[in-house]
């Protein structure tokens, strides 16, 4: 755009100088044809003062009106008017010459006037020539002053040639500072892109490096939100783990709670009667009761076969300390028609330590003797457990899910019926129990060695 602005100005000051050269050009013609047409007035003045003259004096002096008239007869190079009439004039003083010499003639009374009149036309005629001298001096001064006016014209044209020239080297000039202003400017354009350029590239490095540390700042807040929620849900997850135990452990401080209130309901003495092959031979007692907040739990057995040609005695009798819903000791001596055992067993920090003949056997929880007074809430409470027979120093493991409950039963109890609760276990094992609803042991059976042994509740007498 400013390329085109500044050849836009130099092709105006370029036409600018032509009409400057055109109007000086004008102006010396003019002046040059208003210097010839002053040249010129003076000449045509003079011939009409020589006609006159020449006319008036011709009355007079022909002879001398002649010679006059020669002188007249100029002409002037380069003057087509002055010759012209200068001819003019020259016919005019001969016909007036021709008329002199007829009336000359015809009046000689008049020669004495001629003569004076002679004499004066010659002095007048001497000086209309000495005026016409000064005239043609006049003229050849004007004709001089036009020819140094065309030499100065001449000049001038060759001035204006020159200046033309002049002109031309200067819009070439022009032309050339154009160039090199378009060069200049071109290059500032250049610089000034190539500096656009740098600065939108490094807008561009600074909205990108803005960009980056946006997503990473979104990066990091994403991170620290995954991982608030992380702990949101761990914590949920350790919450719900703690209610759950809390749950736990409130249900089973209920549940040791429940089984131990239950076995504390068992407080009192239970007689039994024992039946082989559905023959009274024994009795078992089995009396429970607190002391120091333990439950002691004392168990006596006793068979006696007596006949003509058998004799067979057995005796067993134990001790249980229970505490917090957990046996805390065992002790029980057995005399087997003589053969005489010992067993014990001691809870300890961890588990139990069993100790028969001289033996001693860590077992773990949980752990309950044989006696079966508290049976059917071992099966309640755990899912799985150790059944210790202080006889034998044996362990058997009883399972909930080894065992098949069946409809519940009336059974004679005295002379009472009690609803209970029968199960008996999966595993091929003959035996076979009933508890009251209340968790009292009420009867068992069982097949030890060929013999059906029936142990059956006669009576029960509960603590107050």
């Amino acid at each position: 755009m400013h390329k085109l602005i500044v050849f836009f100005f130099a092709i105006l000051l370029c036409l600018g100088c032509q009409n400057w050269q055109l109007n000086n050009s004008s102006d010396n013609n003019v002046s040059h044809n208003k210097q010839q047409e002053v040249a010129q007035q003076p000449t045509q003045q003079q011939d009409t003062t020589e006609h006159n003259d020449t006319t008036h004096d011709d009355t007079q002096q022909p002879a001398e009106d002649t010679k006059s008239n020669g002188v007249v007869d100029l002409s002037f190079g380069g003057n087509d008017e002055s010759s012209n009439s200068g001819e003019s004039n020259a016919n005019t003083q001969e016909n007036t010459i021709d008329e002199n010499v007829v009336v000359s003639d015809s009046t000689n009374e008049n020669i004495a006037e001629e003569k004076t009149a002679q004499e004066s036309l010659g002095n007048t005629s001497e000086n209309h020539f000495s005026e016409e001298e000064t005239i043609e001096e006049t003229y050849m001064e004007e004709a001089k002053d036009s020819s140094s006016d065309t030499s100065v014209q001449d000049v001038e044209e060759t001035t204006y040639e020159e200046e033309d020239i002049n002109e031309g080297s200067e819009t070439s000039k022009v032309d050339t500072e154009t160039a090199t202003t378009d060069t200049d400017y071109e290059e500032e354009n250049n610089q000034q892109d190539s500096l656009a350029r740098e600065a939108k590239m490094k807008a561009e490095k600074d909205r990108l490096a803005r960009e980056a540390k946006m997503k990473a700042e979104k990066d990091r807040l994403a991170r620290e939100a995954k991982m608030k929620a992380e702990q949101q849900r761990l914590a949920k997850i350790q919450a719900e783990k703690e209610r759950l135990a809390r749950e736990a452990k409130m249900k089973a401080e209920q549940e040791k709670k429940r089984y131990w209130n239950s076995l504390l309901a068992k407080q009192g003495t239970f007689k039994y009667d024992i039946y082989i092959d559905k023959t009274k031979r024994g009795h078992q007692t089995t009396t429970i009761f607190t002391k120091n907040g333990d439950i002691i739990v004392k168990l006596d057995v006793t068979i006696d076969i007596s006949t003509w040609y058998y004799s067979y005695k057995f005796k067993q009798t134990s001790t249980e300390v229970w505490r917090n819903d957990v046996v805390q000791s065992y002790d029980c001596f057995q005399d087997d028609n003589g053969t005489k055992t010992n067993l014990k067993l001691q809870k300890m920090s961890s588990g139990y330590t069993m100790t028969f003949k001289g033996k001693t056997t860590k077992l773990n929880e949980p752990v309950i003797p044989g006696s079966s007074w508290n049976l059917m809430e071992a099966y309640d409470k755990y899912p799985s457990f150790l059944v210790i027979d202080g006889g034998l120093g044996t362990t058997t493991t009883y399972a909930k899910s080894k065992v098949k409950f069946h409809n519940d039963e009336n059974v004679k109890v005295g002379n009472t019926y009690m609803k209970c609760k029968h199960f008996s276990p999966t595993t091929g094992e003959k035996w076979s129990a009933w508890y009251s609803t209340d968790g009292t042991f009420v009867r068992y059976k069982d097949v030890v060695d060929g013999y059906l042994y029936d142990t059956i509740l006669t009576s029960v007498a509960r603590a107050r």
